[in-house]
């Protein structure tokens, strides 16, 4: 009787959230989420950078391993630093779809500018002073990990969040 009694007390418990959580609309129906995917799927994200020779656009993937270079410590655990990637990946879609900035009148291609995202970013060179010998190796798990999390957002009503985060050192 009493492995009874528990059992309820846990199915209410874990049922009772889930189903505020769906009443109140925190959590969002399939429809909504395939709309999410498909905008990433279907959307080319950039980040227009200003450089000592001008301006040039870069892949919002590629953006993202300079970006976790210089606000995640490369030591830390893959999960760790996927997580971090996806929060910067919300707060670059939160921004250029925001202004909604669309180059060549083309709205396939959207971008955010760097001095709006106020995040640390290192470049090549800056990569390659930071980790000497280990460059290629650290660049490639970097990269390997923002790629295992593409189209991977924080969303709340059908809109990226602005991703609160700090650096991390």
């Amino acid at each position: 009787m009493k492995k009874v009694q528990v059992l309820i007390t846990c199915v209410t418990l874990l049922l009772i959230p889930y189903l505020l959580l769906k009443a109140s609309g925190y959590i969002g129906n399939q429809n909504e989420q395939n709309e999410i995917h498909n905008k990433l799927k279907d959307t080319v994200y950039y980040v227009l950078k200003e450089e000592s020779y001008g301006i040039r656009f870069v892949s919002m993937e590629e953006y993202l391993v300079g970006l976790t270079a210089a606000n995640a410590p490369i030591s830390y655990a893959d999960e760790m630093l996927k997580a971090q990637i996806v929060l910067m990946r919300s707060s670059i879609v939160r921004h250029a779809d925001e202004v909604r900035r669309e180059p060549y009148g083309n709205e396939k291609y959207v971008y955010a500018k760097e001095e709006e995202l106020g995040l640390a970013y290192y470049d090549d060179k800056d990569m390659k002073r930071l980790w000497g010998d280990k460059y290629v190796e650290n660049y490639n798990r970097i990269a390997t990990l923002v790629s295992a999390t593409k189209g991977i957002y924080v969303s709340y009503g059908n809109k990226a969040v602005e991703a609160a985060f700090f650096p991390l050192s």
